[in-house]
């Protein structure tokens, strides 16, 4: 039964979710199977569970996207040309749904016409979707507001990290399991905005916008955006009308951590940039290279574009842009990038700034670069990578008839060209006809880098396609002539592409060139072909077959190889080759005798063999043919072509069932053979006679049924009498069955019992389950792990205790071999754990034996081998796990010593190092001892550090390792801090680390807004929001700069002086603490209750002109994570202006806290205004605060102190 339209129908009637889940519930429709349709904002909780109740196995299913074949189908005739519009205009996305493809189609038939860019696409699809199509659903809003509430719905589940919207109350969203991505309808913010003014936002028409189309439903009784990208747009759209910029854009963007916009956001900046908002800058800059994938740089004005452009190769050449491979540029050409580009050029300082030079020229088609691009792409001062770039730049934008200004690039030493990347780039470039294939022809070689998988190696299996008819044959000879003697598939692969070119050619002379080159190739045989076919075995044409054969014979003197491996003469040539002979010139004969030897060893027909045995003895083929004649007796014929089989005749089966029952009798009388039995069992099989299975050897079978279990009882007797004796085997490299077997069948019998009759180990008594528990622990494994176990756990409770008792004391004695991965070790066993650390500690143990119980320990009780680990490291002789345990568990521990010391330890305890239990600080401290000792520019090629790893490998390993956590965690102050004053090798590998420490540590700090939080930063342009400490300092500077200018403009400096400053000669600034205490109140004043700021206790306060000793102000946030910036100020006359910086703010008081953000503020007036006793220096403010902002400077990236001289005199 298909119910349709439950949605329309609950608009109807809100009961009628209750009357259809009474309607399944009948008893007399328990046969029906229901299927129901609705729409997502529609299907409530409530129904859910309902429905789950009354129908066992039903299930909630979301409608699965339209696959190709269906929207052809959907279609029909208009199929292509429909499909291809949809995809030029960027609208795949709306072809998911049924109702948003039947959308789209049907205005396409209508207009023939797709939106004209991807905004207004990205409009149409968002209108379209939002307009309601039933007659039967009621609505209030009018299409604008209903836009205009999908846009505020957008930017909240954008900023605010709110993943879908639960249709029930707060409490049932809860109830149905909702995560912290979702929220309860009516928790969202209906605060009124200018837009929305007229009436009140309700709940009513967010649940009406929710209900269209643009939602889909996330489960839970939840919708969320049918797509990710209509709710970028939206949330762009809302903030460019409510006019979201400045500091507020970069901090609702999350780009206030270090200017980076988080991952999720950087579509959102796309489409800002794109309608033209008011973007600065520095956030262009900081997410330059991440805005090229975004949906909306196609759509970016001119003035936009050269932004981009400027921020690119200022990145690139500032370091913080490097590589961007798979990046497209194309999307940012106007009419100023070729001045753009030319300046860049004139100025390039790096190979990054070179490269972005080169891929912004080529994709954008900057045609005026091309003599810059040649002149980078002939220059060896650049990298052989940025050559590459200049060279395929260059070839796109200039003209055809350049290209053999290239020709220089052909033929470059292997320090210029290591990989032949540069060679494959200008192959391409030059390639058919513009530069003299002869020239062409004589850079074709193997590659310099056999294990280089790079374009070139690509290029030499195209390049018989691109080479012109009339050249392909030289380039065959002159390839064959240059074919290494070490493997090099790709210049094969070149080789064979040409010599099938050759082939179809269909020329005789082209065969008999082709068969002299092959005959010349003493390398040649199949590798060239990689077991595809040859050319002639496809496509055979036997008279030019032959004449390349005739060509190759005369070749070479062992030309006779190249002829049989390329198959160029087969069984079925035979007559053929026979008749050639008498004509064959000398130097070919010796070479086809050989040929005729080994094909006439496959005559191809009876034909073929009449002919062979009638040739005469003057004929030149005869003597090789001369063995096919006549007969040879087999006794006469050569050992090598003998097969004889000689083996050694065992016993019959009937003599072994004979045995075996004699050695039953005798056990049935001397229970103490009975171990014999059970040896001849197994029948001579030598892997029978280790089975434990004592039912799956050759001769059980033959006995009865009775026999089958008088020899198992006979075993239990032989069990509880005898006592065994394991120093006959134990430890010993041979074996004699009769040392081992007295006792290794009980244990066979062991395995049998607990595999098939369990309840017969009642039978073993306690004492023999004490004396032969030993021999279970210390056989060796030809038992599985699981066949070890069953013995033990069908044992009984006794028969437990004397195993695990047994294995406990080999551990202790060291008896047998390893005991880390016996069968039988539980080390959930206390007892057993206490025992293995008894090892660990023992001074008297070899050090193999500590080695492994400490690894024993790290696995089953890290506690407990830390605590001997630790102990271990005072022995005389410390075992390498205890240094290795610490590594591993304690690094922390371990490091700390050397950074305190700083000085590194031995290096070979680094191997084991636990990154992941150092701190940031011990990190970066690390890194930077490693650096120090083992720079980049001494490394090796390092193809031998995974062969042979020795303490410097493993260091040097670890370095890299070190690097790439720091930027993993997204410690980027400290990378940039490590990068500092470090030569240009060091410097260049944490570059790029740095950028993904900036990436992930915007990442990682960002947090979403709460949805009220939001709307109060959006309404005000005043609004900030503070996430962390720099933020917090980007705040207090704002406020600092209002406070200047309060006290320019209103004369408030009046309260910071004793008399009127320029009117009274005795006028004088009051004390250093009176002016803290006074911005101290400013500042409460402009940022309370977000912000606190204190000034620290001050037990005894000096009088009122004194400078005081502690910190001046402390400012205190609590947005995501708390913010804390501290003051420190000083007045103009004093001592310690200069020094106060990194004596006092930095040394004293930041280092010590671990605070990263500082402010020194100086309370500085005119010297003419200063009392007599005043020195007069510093009479500039401007300058004495860029000279005090170069003592900051060097500070950074560790701490960040930003340098305030506030002018505390009245106006000029």
């Amino acid at each position: 039964m298909f119910v349709d339209s439950v949605d329309e129908a609950l608009q109807v009637d809100p009961n009628i979710g209750y009357l259809l889940v009474r309607l399944v519930s009948h008893p007399g429709l328990d046969h029906i199977v229901w299927r129901l349709a609705c729409r997502p904002s529609s299907w409530t909780v409530d129904l859910t569970e309902g429905l789950s109740t009354a129908l066992p196995g039903f299930e909630e299913l979301e409608l699965l996207p339209l696959s190709v074949s269906e929207l052809r189908m959907m279609a029909g005739a208009d199929a292509d040309d429909f499909l291809e519009a949809v995809e030029q205009a960027g609208l795949t996305h709306l072809l998911a749904l049924p109702l948003h493809a039947s959308n789209l189609l049907n205005d396409w038939r209508l207009s023939r016409q797709m939106p004209a860019s991807r905004s207004v696409a990205m409009q149409h699809a968002v209108t379209r979707m939002l307009t309601e199509t039933s007659n039967a659903r009621l609505t209030v809003l009018d299409d604008q507001r209903r836009l205009l509430i999908a846009e505020r719905l957008a930017a909240i589940s954008m900023f605010c990290s709110v993943g879908s919207y639960a249709l029930g109350s707060a409490q049932t969203a809860t109830d149905g399991g909702i995560g912290s991505s979702s929220i309860p309808v009516n928790s969202v913010p209906t605060h009124i905005e200018p837009d929305l003014a007229g009436s009140p936002l309700t709940v009513t028409d967010i649940r009406e916008v929710l209900g269209t189309a643009l939602f889909t439903a996330a489960g839970h009784g939840a919708v969320a955006f049918s797509h990710q990208s209509y709710r970028e747009f939206l949330a762009a759209t809302y903030l460019v009308r409510r006019r979201v910029s400045g500091q507020r854009l970069v901090s609702v963007l999350g780009a206030d951590v270090n200017g980076l916009v988080p991952g999720p956001m950087i579509e959102v900046l796309g489409w800002l940039l794109a309608s033209g908002a008011s973007v600065s800058d520095a956030l262009i800059e900081d997410n330059a290279k991440e805005l090229l994938s975004t949906t909306g740089l196609e759509l970016l004005d001119d003035q936009a574009r050269e932004r981009m452009v400027d921020a690119i190769l200022h990145g690139a050449a500032n370091g913080t842009i490097d590589e961007g491979w798979r990046a497209d540029t194309s999307g940012l050409s106007h009419p100023g990038l070729a001045r753009q580009v030319r300046d860049a050029m004139a100025g390039a300082s790096n190979p990054w700034v070179v490269f972005w030079i080169c891929r912004i020229a080529r994709q954008c088609a900057v045609h005026e670069a091309a003599d810059d691009l040649l002149a980078i792409a002939l220059d060896p001062a650049w990298s052989y990578p940025m050559r590459v770039e200049a060279v395929k730049a260059f070839a796109e934008v200039a003209p055809r008839s350049r290209m053999s200004e290239l020709a220089p690039l052909l033929d470059l030493s292997p320090e210029q060209d290591p990989f032949d990347e540069i060679l494959a780039a200008t192959l391409r470039a030059v390639l058919p006809d513009a530069v003299d294939f002869a020239r062409i022809r004589n850079a074709l070689r193997p590659g310099r880098a056999s294990n280089y998988i790079g374009a070139y190696r690509l290029l030499l299996r195209e390049l018989p396609t691109l080479i012109p008819p009339d050249d392909v044959v030289p380039a065959l000879t002159d390839a064959l002539s240059r074919r290494p003697e070490h493997m090099d598939r790709a210049f094969d692969d070149l080789i064979a592409g040409l010599l099938r070119r050759a082939w179809e050619m269909r020329d005789p002379d082209v065969a008999e060139v082709v068969g002299a080159a092959l005959g010349s190739d003493r390398l040649g045989s199949l590798q060239m072909f990689r077991g595809e076919d040859l050319p002639w075995q496809t496509d055979d044409d036997p008279g030019m077959r032959r004449a390349m054969a005739v060509a190759a014979l005369a070749a070479h003197e062992q030309a006779f190889a190249a002829v049989h491996d390329l198959r160029m003469l087969t069984p079925s040539d035979l007559v053929w080759l026979i008749d050639w002979m008498p004509t064959a010139p000398p130097q070919a004969l010796e070479n086809a005798q050989i040929v005729l030897r080994l094909l006439a060893w496959n005559v191809a027909d009876a034909e073929t063999a009449d002919y062979i045995l009638a040739v005469d003895e003057d004929h030149p083929a005869y003597r090789e043919l001369a063995a096919f004649q006549g007969y040879t007796g087999i006794a006469s014929r050569p050992k090598w072509l003998r097969y004889h089989i000689e083996s050694a005749e065992g016993p019959s089966e009937t003599e072994s069932r004979s045995k075996l029952r004699a050695a039953f009798i005798r056990a049935r009388t001397n229970v103490d053979d009975w171990w014999r039995t059970v040896v001849l069992l197994a029948s001579g099989d030598t892997q029978g006679l280790v089975s434990w299975d004592l039912k799956s050897r050759p001769l059980w079978s033959t006995l009865g049924a009775a026999e089958q279990d008088d020899l198992l009882r006979l075993g239990l007797d032989y069990l509880n009498a005898r006592q065994p004796d394991v120093s006959r085997w134990a430890g010993r490299d041979q074996l004699p069955v009769d040392d081992v077997m007295p006792d290794w069948t009980a244990v066979f019998l062991l395995a049998t019992l607990a595999a098939h009759h369990p309840d017969m180990l009642a039978n073993v008594e306690p004492t023999a389950w004490e004396s032969w528990a030993p021999v279970i622990t210390l056989m060796p494994a030809y038992l599985s792990e699981g066949n070890w176990r069953r013995i033990r756990n069908a044992a009984t409770q006794v028969g437990r205790e004397a195993i695990d008792d047994a294995l406990r004391r080999q551990v202790r004695d060291g008896v047998g071999s390893s005991f880390a991965h016996h069968p039988l070790a539980d080390f959930s066993d206390n007892r057993l754990i206490a025992v293995v650390e008894q090892v660990a500690r023992s001074t008297t143990e070899s050090e193999d034996r500590r080695d492994e119980a400490i690894g024993v320990l790290v696995e089953h009780a890290p506690d407990v081998a830390l605590d001997a680990a630790r102990a271990a490291l005072n022995d005389d002789i410390v075992p390498p796990a205890a240094f290795a345990t610490v590594a591993r568990l304690a690094p922390e521990e371990l490091i700390a010593e050397w950074i305190a010391q700083d000085r590194l330890g031995p290096l070979e305890h680094l191997r084991d190092l636990n990154l992941d239990g150092l701190s940031d600080t011990s990190l970066g401290a690390l890194a930077g001892m490693l650096l120090d000792k083992l720079p980049f520019a001494e490394d090796t090629d390092g193809s031998d550090d995974f062969a042979d790893v020795t303490p410097e490998s493993a260091a040097r390993q670890m370095r890299m390792r070190l690097l790439q956590s720091m930027a993993v965690r997204g410690m980027s102050s400290s990378l940039a801090a490590l990068r500092q004053g470090r030569p240009a090798a060091v410097q260049e590998h944490i570059r790029h680390l740095l950028q993904e420490a900036r990436t992930r540590e915007a990442l990682a700090n960002w947090q979403p807004l709460q949805p009220g939080t939001f709307m109060e930063v959006v309404a005000s342009a005043d609004a900030r929001f503070v996430r962390d400490s720099a933020g917090l300092l980007r705040v207090l500077l704002e406020k600092l700069e209002e406070i200047q200018n309060d006290l320019r403009k209103r004369g408030t400096y009046r309260s910071l002086w004793d008399g009127e400053p320029g009117d009274n000669a005795g006028a004088s600034p009051k004390g250093e603490d009176t002016i803290s205490d006074w911005l101290v109140d400013q500042l409460r004043l402009r940022l309370q209750p977000h912000v606190v700021v204190d000034r620290e206790i001050q037990v005894t306060r000096r009088k009122a002109a004194g400078i005081g000793t502690r910190i001046d102000i402390t400012a205190t946030s609590g947005g995501s994570q708390i913010g804390r910036v501290l003051f420190e100020a000083k007045r103009i006359d004093n001592r310690e202006l200069q020094t106060a910086i990194g004596d006092q703010l930095v040394s004293r008081y930041m280092d010590p806290a671990g605070l990263r953000h500082g402010i020194y503020a100086v309370y500085w007036t005119a010297p003419a205004l200063r009392p007599r006793s005043w020195h007069r220096k510093y009479p500039d403010a401007d300058a004495l605060a860029e000279e005090l902002r170069v003592q900051a400077q060097r500070h950074r990236p560790r701490r960040y102190v930003e340098v305030v001289v506030l002018d505390i005199g009245p106006p000029d």
